[in-house]
Formats: C-alpha cells, sequence, structure tokens
C-alpha cells in the first residue's frame, strides 16, 4: 500500500487516491410523475424520513405530486434552497419536492457508503457551504456549483473497508441507544409501580392522588421539607464570578454549568441568606423548562433564580432525598404539576404548588429499598450512556483519519486481486 501523500484542493491524501468532481461520480436524477409513492422528508436529526410516519403515506392528489422527484434506496439527497450543511442517503424509496435534488451514484468502483460518511465529514461540510450562496430567505446551493466540487476517490476496496468500519461504530451506537431506550422504558414501569404499589404489600388504600398501600401515608411537600426558591432580584451579570443557574442549566444528567450567566460575590452572599444550596438538597425548575430535578452535588458555590430549593432535614431524616427524587420524575407528581402550570409561551409553576404537592411517604426503610432499586438502574442508564458517548467520539476520530486518508486500512493480497 503507498504510503505517500499528495497534496490536492481538498487537503493531504494518499498518493494512490484520486480526486474527482462530484459529478463524475453523482448524477443528477428527475423521475417524475409517481404520484403513488409515499413523500418522504429531509431532516438533519433524523435524516430521510417517511413525512407521515404512521401509515407511511400522505393524502394529495396526483397534481400535487407530478412535479415530485422519485428517490430510490441508495439515492442521495440535497436541498437547494435550504442548504444546511450535508448530504442525506436515503434507505426508502418515495418522493421528495422539486426543491430536492436527487443523486444517484454511477459507477461500478463506488461504494455508496464511503460517501454517506464522507458527506457527513465536517470537513466536506465546511467546503461545500463555502460555495454556498446566501438568499434573502436562507442559503442555495445550485447543482451546477455542487457538481464542481472535488472530493477523494479511494481504491474501490479501500472505500469498502473504510465504509465497513464506519459502519460496524454505526452498529454499536445503534445498539447502545437501543438498550438506553429499552432500560429507560423499564424504569418508568419501576417507577409507577415502586413509588405506588411498593415492595410486598398486599392491603391498599384509596387516596387524593390514587390507590397506595395501607402502612403509607400522604403528606403535602412542605410538611416533610423546606421548600424555597431562588432570587426574584436581577442582579448585573459579570464576565467572571459565581454561577447563577436557572431552569434552563437543569439537565437529566444534572446541572449544566456551561451556558450559565456570573454575579459577584456580593451579590451571591445575598441570595445565600435566603436560598443557600447544600450538598444534597434538589433542584427544580419553574420556569420555562418545569421540572428536570437534579440531587445537588457541591464541587463549588452558585446561586439560583426561577429554581425550586427542596432542602431536607438531616438530623430528623424523614424523608430520603432521592425518594423525592424519583417522585418529582414520576406521573404520580407530574399529574398534579401539570393542573398548577401556568403561562403562555414561558411556561411557570407557583412555588406554592410545589410546596403543596401530595407526597406518598412510606417508611424510611421502604424508601431506601426503592431508591436502591431505582439507583441501579439509572446506573445502568448512565453506564450506557457513556458508552454512547465514548462510541461517537470515536466515529468522529475515525472519520477525520479514515475519510482523509490519515490512518489507511489494511487490504489484504486477495482483495486486492479482486479490484
Amino acid at each position: 500500500m503507498d504510503n505517500h501523500k499528495q497534496r490536492t484542493p481538498i487537503g493531504e491524501i494518499p498518493s494512490d487516491w484520486e480526486v474527482v468532481t462530484t459529478k463524475e461520480i453523482f448524477k443528477n436524477k428527475t423521475l417524475k410523475n409517481y404520484p403513488n409513492e409515499p413523500v418522504l422528508s429531509v431532516t438533519q436529526e433524523y435524516g430521510v424520513i417517511y413525512r407521515d410516519t404512521i401509515d407511511r403515506r400522505i393524502s394529495m392528489d396526483k397534481s400535487n405530486t407530478k412535479n415530485f422527484k422519485l428517490v430510490e434506496q441508495g439515492n442521495f439527497i440535497i436541498s437547494l434552497r435550504s442548504f444546511q450543511g450535508g448530504i442525506e442517503s436515503s434507505s426508502i424509496q418515495g418522493l421528495v419536492s422539486p426543491a430536492y435534488t436527487v443523486l444517484k451514484v454511477e459507477g461500478e468502483d463506488i461504494e455508496e457508503n464511503f460517501y454517506r460518511y464522507y458527506f457527513k465529514y465536517p470537513r466536506f461540510i465546511s467546503y461545500m457551504g463555502s460555495a454556498v450562496i446566501g438568499i434573502r430567505d436562507g442559503k442555495q446551493i445550485s447543482y451546477k456549483v455542487f457538481s464542481e466540487l472535488f472530493i477523494p476517490k479511494p481504491p474501490y476496496n479501500e472505500q469498502q473497508k473504510i465504509a465497513s468500519i464506519l459502519s460496524s461504530v454505526d452498529e454499536a451506537i445503534e445498539k447502545t441507544e437501543q438498550i438506553i431506550e429499552q432500560t429507560t422504558k423499564v424504569k418508568k414501569g419501576l417507577m409507577q409501580q415502586l413509588l405506588t404499589k411498593g415492595i410486598g404489600h398486599t392491603k391498599f388504600q384509596k387516596t387524593s392522588i390514587g390507590e397506595i398501600p395501607e402502612e403509607w401515608r400522604i403528606e403535602e411537600l412542605q410538611n416533610i421539607t423546606d421548600v424555597r426558591d431562588g432570587t426574584h432580584d436581577s442582579p448585573k451579570y459579570m464576565d467572571d464570578g459565581i454561577p447563577l443557574i436557572t431552569s434552563k442549566n437543569l439537565k437529566p444528567n444534572g446541572i449544566d454549568f456551561s451556558n450559565v450567566n456570573y454575579i459577584s460575590t456580593q451579590d451571591h452572599a445575598q441570595i445565600e441568606k435566603r436560598s443557600g444550596v447544600e450538598e444534597g438538597d434538589i433542584l427544580f425548575g419553574m420556569i420555562g423548562t418545569i421540572g428536570n430535578p437534579v440531587v445537588v452535588k457541591k464541587e463549588f458555590d452558585f446561586s439560583i433564580k426561577n429554581v425550586a430549593l427542596v432542602k431536607f432535614d438531616r438530623e430528623k431524616q424523614v424523608i430520603s432525598n432521592y425518594f423525592i427524587y424519583y417522585l418529582l420524575q414520576s406521573s404520580l407528581v407530574l399529574s398534579q404539576l401539570s393542573k398548577g402550570t401556568n403561562g403562555g409561551v414561558q411556561k411557570f409553576i407557583a412555588l406554592g404548588t410545589i410546596r403543596k404537592l401530595m407526597i406518598p411517604t412510606p417508611s424510611k426503610e421502604e424508601q431506601e429499598e426503592i431508591v436502591k432499586i431505582l439507583f441501579s438502574v439509572d446506573e445502568k442508564i448512565n453506564v450506557e450512556k457513556y458508552r454512547f458517548q465514548k462510541l461517537e467520539i470515536l466515529k468522529k476520530s475515525l472519520m477525520q483519519q479514515l475519510l482523509t486518508g490519515k490512518v489507511r486500512v489494511p487490504i489484504e493480497e486477495d482483495e486486492v486481486m479482486q479490484t
């Protein structure tokens, strides 16, 4: 395998790779008058999908779709009118509007999946973006301009190897996503069961929040915890200082400090007098983003604004903070909150509503058992999320190395003979 490099318009690539224009591989395909095919949507998040995901059809008469373009499996699609970066490949057949260009691969020495990944490579997206023309309602790129863009053409067997490696990572990512989704469903079912039926109970009582074990009591949240909120003032923001946490910073995995405003130590000290946050407290979004409870792991000081603060009596230990944490995620509590949510575009929940939440209270021992079960499920979800993040990083690294030929994939001699 040749490990020498050559300088090209698209950067340094192996000397045994070709540089070609896109029109040498991708031909503009315009097949029309297929009115009975389903209509497709092209999205950055989900790729190419059926516009109507329920029955995979959309009711359109013949006149509406006669100018739509037929997309077959393996075709590539690019939006000419609202270019946002990258090109989508289709694994399904259907129609797209005339606002899209449909590209068909021509040539026996082309591995479509190689270019499916290459068109998602950030360097190509940036290169393609430089050819985009700005217009009033967005940006566009003509097929003529697109057809003159340069792309690499590795040997066919190497295209196949690169696509195979990246596909295997994609498969691992997809399996991990499925595990996270399934485990999250299991957690939801467990929460519903454990937070309303408990563990090992046979006798139940009817209450204002539904059926719960006879041994359990119902309390307002304010009677078993100290419920406060953050500052109502608008302190002056600074370039540096103490982070000011609002509802937008509460995420499923904890507090997001990457997008915060900062306040002075003096303003922080004033806020602390009213709503000082301690390790083990729970924060709960009240405005805009409602919910997303977070158990505080305090590594440094911060203040809160438009956030509910649930504090616990460390000496009496009447209620477990993690038991409340799980309850605040449950349908039992969310149904109560939905009745007290106000506002139009900017939703908010009053502190009084949070204080009056009706909370089922098992014995402390049973609370701990329930938390232990749910915590173990959370740990599994977090392990899979960490694996997902590592796989995403691996894929990004592999794309950068393999799609540019910076790292060559080994090709067996018999594979070379076949090409």
